[in-house]
């Protein structure tokens, strides 16, 4: 979703059609929201991982480390590299370049507060906030697990706000590029919640029960969006109902989608396995290699409707190839790097 996402955003030309260009933005607004997806989910596949197979939080934080953290580093290294050096040998293609101070505010994870590094890649402004929730995880799911469940998701609530309120009381911006990690801590919790439910508490898997579901995703879905379309301040406030609304929707869909179409749900499950590296990768080649095509699809409407849903579709399949092989070398990178500095890493 994130890379149909960002390739309406730089690919897709208006073609003057009121129904298919108002479809069209509804479904980048849909799913440029559908990021707010991985914060409920992350916390809720963590929250399993707890439930199911604890583990010490020295190596659980090396875990994480290796699967997000040096994997975010690399790409954001060798895109650094491979950008620069196209602008000096091609700079009428590659305009943009940038300093060491963009490459040393992504390693740092601050590229959220350090304005001349957001152009360099749109989309990584999730990673400081994800790695932030990751850190707090441990003293999140000890609360989770001592206090009044709905209790503590409203604690959690009022620290997004306070937090969103703070920010603005100081006169900082609270775009999501701009974002800190205390934004999304409900967001996140809400996903532990989840995972603690399909742990010990299944939902009902009725027709019934998932109706409900969707019945109440689309409520809150909805009131994001009257805070957003009807009020001046409900753009910075809305997230909640946002992520809310999504899990809520997306739940029952998918749960529908691999009872009836199992080919389909197992096609999705083996495109999520390599998603994380698909999000590493996707943004740097539509933005500098591919915009520049933008106006050379064909002037007619179907042609080049038709020609941009097959580009997509093959694009999806090669960043797919690409992550899969990209995984498995920064894996074998990182496990003779972690027993060559510390044999105590590879346990």
């Amino acid at each position: 979703m994130i890379i149909f996402h960002h390739w309406i955003s730089f690919l897709y030309k208006q073609t003057n059609v009121e129904i298919i260009d108002k479809l069209i933005d509804l479904l980048y607004t849909f799913s440029g929201n559908s990021i707010h997806l991985f914060f409920v989910l992350s916390g809720a596949g963590l929250a399993v991982s707890f439930f199911t197979k604890p583990m010490q939080w020295n190596k659980w934080f090396i875990k994480r480390l290796k699967k997000i953290i040096v994997p975010f580093w690399i790409a954001v290294i060798v895109t650094y590299a491979i950008i620069n050096c196209s602008h000096y040998f091609i700079p009428s293609f590659i305009k943009d370049s940038f300093d060491i101070k963009v490459l040393i505010s992504y390693i740092t994870l601050t590229r959220n507060f350090y304005e001349p590094a957001i152009k360099f890649n749109l989309s990584l402004w999730f990673i400081p906030n994800i790695v932030g929730l990751y850190l707090v995880f441990p003293i999140l799911i000890t609360s989770f697990s001592k206090m009044n469940r709905v209790g503590f998701l409203f604690i959690t609530l009022c620290v997004s706000y306070g937090s969103i309120l703070l920010f603005m009381l100081m006169g900082l911006s609270v775009i999501h590029e701009n974002s800190l990690f205390l934004f999304f801590v409900f967001e996140f919790t809400f996903g532990i919640y989840v995972g603690y439910r399909s742990v010990f508490l299944p939902v009902n898997e009725s027709m019934k029960q998932m109706i409900l579901l969707l019945l109440l995703g689309f409520l809150f879905y909805s009131i994001s969006y009257y805070l957003v379309m009807k009020t001046s301040w409900g753009e910075n406030f809305n997230k909640p109902f946002t992520s809310l609304g999504l899990f809520l929707i997306t739940f029952p869909l998918f749960f529908w989608i691999s009872r009836l179409f199992p080919m389909l749900f197992k096609y999705f499950k083996k495109i999520s396995s390599a998603s994380y590296y698909m999000y590493l990768i996707h943004f740097p080649i539509i933005f500098y290699l591919l915009r520049p095509f933008k106006g050379r699809f064909p002037d007619n409407i179907s042609i080049r409707l038709l020609l941009f849903i097959i580009t997509y579709m093959v694009f999806c399949w090669i960043v797919y190839s690409v992550s899969i092989k990209a995984e498995h070398i920064v894996n074998k990178f990182i496990k003779k790097g972690t027993m060559y500095f510390d044999p105590v890493l590879s346990h």
